[in-house]
């Protein structure tokens, strides 16, 4: 008889009415080690990976199967034993601490397969929820398996309970958005439209590793990416011709509008410490570098302003670009860290986005405009994009239903920016919206999403204009200065060029 089997019949259990042929084992130091799915019969079987089933359920091979999540209560979870879950498997081990909990969750999927477990107890509202129930072990893999799942893109859902956090302050004073009625602009569809209806993959570059960060330069004949260092690629040939940073996990990057200087925002180690680095690409040299200021960055349109979220004490840091002495420290309502930046064409409003918050800044009368609150998280891919007029900001999940349907992670919201109103939510993703980009000109944005599509709309009309197929998952995607060419960086390493004829 299997020893494993054997030793779940030994141990002590109860019976489930529900599930008669179904038993649930106190955890033993070989579950612990070596998670498996529990079996009903005596036949020896292997493990098993869950899948999504025509009808949109959760299911394992075999629905005579549970698996037993109660080992992610009773020891600390290391990145290395992540590596052979599936995008999935990963949502659901994360999910299960706050479903062993009680927590319901907004995503069909999610909330119908924990309900078809014999231990769920479904007892808290997702905004509900009481975080301190978590203990230390339980805290910590939840947000060691989140931080695998940035690094690597391997999400399936995404969910709103991506970061939940132990003994979390009392929330400030914040302005909810509402939903208003969609404005039409008389912005008239250029000739654009058209082009970009037939936009053509015209080449595809392979990487080493994700690609966290994607930027045109200014030029036009180059590149520059990150992920597990920075790459500077020749657009014309797909050759790298620069790696920077290779030992280092770089989250974002940020050129002049000369394109004369660099700048990355750095996670150095497991800790999630950070540092900033700063390059001059004409002399091929490093200006400086500055220690947990975060690791998202944005250059100023000027040139003179180097601005870094989110560090230890203050949602942004300003900095003098080519010295790197810094200029104000300012305070919001963002907490824990910064998942994305933004800048306006005049230099004047900055977008900072996080976890659940998002803060809105007139960094030159340094002064906060606005707060959005959001429910729950999914990790580095809340993002945001201002457009360069200052008309528009483009988020991607929100904590709002539009017509009856949960717009959370599918869909790309479009606020007024002056405003703070809600315009409109673009559907038409089946997964996780990871990426968002507007056009140098305003006049377009493009989503990229995990289900291997990139969405292309008239930023006025909202109309879609194209989906662009067979992208990977696009977890990063920028627009070239002359809006005629887009990049989109995949969790496979693959960086794919569109452009239009």
């Amino acid at each position: 008889m299997n020893k494993l089997l054997l030793l779940c019949l030994l141990l002590p259990f109860t019976p489930i009415a529900a599930h008669a042929n179904v038993i649930e084992t106190r955890t033993s130091s070989i579950y612990l080690e070596h998670p498996k799915l529990i079996a009903a019969s005596t036949e020896n079987q292997p493990n098993r990976e869950p899948r999504v089933n025509e009808n949109g359920l959760i299911t394992f091979d075999d629905t005579s199967y549970f698996y037993d999540y109660s080992w992610l209560s009773q020891r600390r979870v290391k990145e290395s034993e992540l590596s052979s879950y599936s995008p999935l498997f990963l949502d659901l081990l994360r999910n299960a601490i706050f479903a062993r909990h009680g927590r319901k969750f907004v995503t069909p999927a999610l909330q119908n397969y924990f309900k078809s477990q014999p231990w769920y107890n479904a007892r808290y509202q997702p905004q509900q929820f009481p975080a301190n129930l978590l203990t230390q072990i339980e805290q910590h893999n939840v947000d060691t398996i989140l931080r695998y799942q940035q690094k690597t893109g391997k999400i399936y859902f995404g969910n709103s309970s991506a970061v939940a956090r132990r003994n979390p302050n009392t929330s400030p004073t914040t302005i909810k958005p509402k939903p208003a009625t969609p404005k039409q602009t008389s912005a008239a569809k250029s000739e654009t439209n058209q082009n970009w209806k037939n936009a053509q993959l015209i080449r595809t570059i392979s990487s080493n590793n994700p690609v966290l960060s994607i930027v045109f330069n200014p030029d036009r004949k180059t590149l520059v990416t990150s992920g597990n260092g920075i790459q500077i690629w020749n657009l014309e040939t797909g050759e790298i011709l620069r790696s920077i940073a290779d030992k280092n996990l770089v989250n974002s990057v940020a050129l002049s509008a000369d394109g004369k200087t660099l700048a990355a925002g750095i996670t150095t180690d497991q800790h999630n410490n950070t540092m900033i680095g700063v390059w001059d690409l004409e002399m091929n040299e490093s200006l400086y570098r500055i220690s947990g200021a975060g690791n998202r960055v944005v250059i100023t349109p000027d040139g003179q302003t180097l601005a870094t979220g989110l560090s230890s004490q203050y949602t942004v840091q300003l900095w003098n670009l080519r010295t790197g002495e810094q200029k104000q420290k300012l305070s919001g309502e963002l907490q824990y860290h910064a998942t994305s930046m933004s800048i306006t064409g005049d230099g004047s409003i900055l977008a900072v986005r996080g976890s659940d918050k998002l803060d809105l800044w007139d960094i030159r009368a340094e002064k906060l405009i606005r707060t959005l609150k959001f429910s729950g998280s999914y990790g580095d891919t809340d993002t945001v994009a201002l457009s360069h007029d200052g008309q528009f900001m483009v988020t991607t999940r929100g904590p709002l239903t539009i017509g009856g349907v949960d717009t959370a992670g599918v869909a790309v919201q479009i606020w007024n920016l002056r405003t703070g109103e809600l315009i409109r939510a673009l559907e038409g993703h089946s997964r996780l919206v990871a990426s968002v980009a507007i056009s140098p000109d305003s006049q377009y944005l493009a989503s990229g999403s995990l289900d291997g599509t990139i969405r292309i709309f008239n930023l006025h009309t909202r109309e879609l204009i194209r989906v662009l197929k067979d992208t990977g998952e696009a977890i990063s995607i920028s627009f070239s200065p002359d809006n005629r060419t887009l990049a989109s960086g995949s969790s496979d390493g693959k960086i794919r060029i569109w452009q239009v004829p």
